[in-house]
């Protein structure tokens, strides 16, 4: 119980460390001047982004804590990744036990990274060095010459992870090159294929 109490006072404090961050931006934004109507969208963004970032930083906390038996840890990995990994090939048809302990070493690797809409995630002419999971938000995928629009990848859709067999197209498990772009904010874990290895 102790321990519980202690996680919900540690949220509380990261809550009141967003507000005072984007009260920082606030005060910064408006002594420089700036327009209403950037202030409002750099506070979307700063908002979305220290929202999301403490909630990876909790979970990141929570999964490498010595304290935690393992079976409490398993199980809060098998509660925190839900659907997020229900893509990715060589997790699916897995042990659900083995799959939960893969899960949270694979959460504790990984590096939580965000994106504005519009941007590039990942360009067809780069290596794919790494795999990335859609935790939040949408990104579209399109052929590298035409800009084809093909489809569009939300939580739990993956890509890159093809590199794990030597394929170096983003796309490639899907026998094609790609590029990836933002088409709202996203926020996406990235898994150094290394590290999966």
């Amino acid at each position: 119980m102790a321990q519980l109490n202690e996680i919900l006072q540690s949220i509380n404090k990261e809550e009141k460390e967003v507000d005072q961050q984007v009260a920082n931006y606030i005060s910064f934004l408006r002594q420089c001047g700036a327009p209403p109507a950037t202030e409002r969208r750099v506070l979307r963004w700063m908002r979305f982004y220290y929202t999301e970032e403490v909630t990876s930083r909790q979970q990141r906390e929570i999964l490498a804590d010595p304290n935690l038996p393992d079976e409490f840890r398993l199980a809060l990995a098998e509660g925190l990744q839900g659907d997020l990994f229900h893509n990715v090939p060589f997790l699916i048809g897995m042990i659900p036990r083995i799959k939960s302990e893969f899960s949270a070493q694979l959460m504790l690797t990984g590096v939580t990274r965000y994106f504005e809409r519009d941007a590039e995630l990942a360009n067809h002419k780069a290596s794919a060095d790494c795999m990335f999971i859609i935790v939040k938000g949408q990104v579209e995928v399109r052929l590298p010459n035409a800009g084809s629009f093909l489809r569009i990848l939300q939580r739990g859709d993956i890509f890159g992870d093809s590199a794990l067999v030597g394929d170096e197209r983003w796309a490639g498990s899907t026998g094609i090159s790609a590029t990836f772009t933002a088409t709202t904010k996203c926020c996406v874990m990235v898994f150094p294929i290394d590290a999966i290895r």
